[in-house]
């Protein structure tokens, strides 16, 4: 008995050295293009509005959590050490440029309100601005990891008046060890949710 309390012990240890420190890579990721009008000028903002980061408890890099083998929490960060809403602008930058877009990007900060957010937009003089609201983002790994999101995009015109909205909102689940090759199971299914959304035929006749 006494052998295998050790056993696990042993290797409940070298399952809090494996999640100690993890990351994810978000910037790696390429979204598919998204259509727009050619040339249009687009402002994107994207405000980080998770509770956590607005109440300064976690830092702005934070994206989830790796638990080691006693189902102690270790948080996991960005891999470009960058806030996850910077890795965000980056991704939909790259798809709407490619989509033909002229891509400005808006700096907004979580506790901004929603009023400076949009004056933030409209400094750029952009035909359309893009804002971008995450509401959660987060994975919650052991053995399985538990993936949780809620984003929101505005398409806004000249004058700020909303033109489209699109909410997404999910839970998923992958049985992997999510954590390998830099997270790319747990960003995959953060960009699949990502590129649904900006699939959404509202916003997209809305950047027309």
């Amino acid at each position: 008995m006494f052998k295998k309390f050790i056993g696990l012990a042993f290797t409940a240890s070298l399952l809090a050295g494996c999640a100690q420190g993890q990351k994810i890579d978000y910037s790696g990721r390429s979204f598919e293009a998204t259509p727009v009008k050619e040339g249009q000028t687009i402002a994107l903002a994207v405000q980080d509005n998770r509770a956590a980061i607005k109440s300064g408890e976690k830092s702005p890099d934070f994206v989830g959590k790796q638990r080691d083998g006693w189902g102690i929490p270790y948080d996991v960060r960005t891999s470009s050490g960058q806030p996850l809403s910077s890795d965000v602008t980056g991704m939909i930058t790259n798809a709407l440029t490619r989509g033909g877009g002229k891509v400005t990007t808006a700096t907004v900060t979580p506790n901004m309100t929603d009023a400076q957010a949009k004056e933030a937009l409209a400094a750029s003089g952009a035909n359309r601005r893009l804002y971008v609201t995450i509401q959660e983002w987060r994975s919650d790994s052991l053995m399985r990891t538990s993936i949780y999101y809620d984003v929101t995009t505005k398409v806004l015109d000249q004058s700020n008046q909303l033109l489209a909205e699109k909410t997404i909102q999910g839970e998923e689940a992958i049985d992997q060890a999510a954590m390998y090759n830099g997270g790319s199971a747990i960003s995959s299914v953060f960009q699949r949710a990502i590129e649904t959304m900006l699939r959404d035929p509202g916003l997209r006749a809305a950047l027309q």
